[in-house]
């Protein structure tokens, strides 16, 4: 781990701090664009807040891209060591020439993310309701409030550490694509340093949807 953050803060800090200056900028524009459809609403200007309303939706869909990019840059920083700006066309490029795989796989990841918040959310709560029936039944008048923020909790632990989850699967899949593009442009015949057990289905997939350039 200390290795790892050594080359982060030694060689990509100037990626780090240039990716989050591009989200903020885009986040600023957004809320700039908020702001101005409230003063154009107080103005009963409604050309203006439609307007304005338009071009914020734009701005937040354009925000998830960024996010989607972002993420995808930092793990190819990570990985290869390159500049953000080198390392986000190589994310797109790689991502774009397998995106039935990466579409398919990432769905899967969505899901079980999901799945994963829900699950250590209630688990947290009702047993800390349990937990709390069985330690202070007779010293509290409801048990709604302590575990609500029980709840709220779970769902914060959760939240951090299936964040950490999809990461980790993104940066995986981005590793098996990239190990399958290397090999068979070197004659290798595929992806080298899969798991046996992964193997198949990866392929299959790939079959399936054209991925790498779907030949045979």
């Amino acid at each position: 781990m200390r290795p790892g953050f050594y080359n982060c803060f030694r060689y990509h800090l100037g990626s780090i701090a240039f990716g989050s200056f591009i989200l903020a900028v885009v986040q600023f524009i957004k809320w700039w664009l908020y702001w101005l459809e409230k003063q154009a609403e107080a103005g009963k200007n409604k050309l203006l807040v439609q307007f304005a309303r338009s071009l914020r939706c734009c701005i937040t869909c354009f925000e998830k891209f960024i996010k989607f990019l972002n993420k995808n840059a930092y793990i190819q920083c990570a990985l290869l060591g390159k500049n953000f700006c080198k390392s986000a066309w190589n994310a797109f490029s790689l991502i774009m020439r397998n995106a039935g795989l990466v579409g398919l796989l990432a769905g899967i990841g969505f899901i079980v993310y999901i799945l994963g918040v829900i699950c250590i959310t209630v688990t947290t709560g009702v047993c800390g309701y349990f937990i709390l029936d069985a330690m202070y039944k007779d010293e509290i008048s409801s048990p709604i409030i302590p575990v609500l923020f029980m709840f709220i909790i779970g769902w914060l632990v959760a939240k951090l550490f299936m964040g950490v989850f999809s990461l980790a699967v993104d940066a995986t899949l981005q590793c098996f694509v990239a190990d399958e593009e290397l090999h068979k442009a070197g004659g290798g015949g595929g992806a080298q340093f899969t798991p046996e057990e992964l193997k198949p289905f990866i392929h299959d997939k790939n079959q399936k949807h054209g991925c790498c350039g779907g030949k045979k």
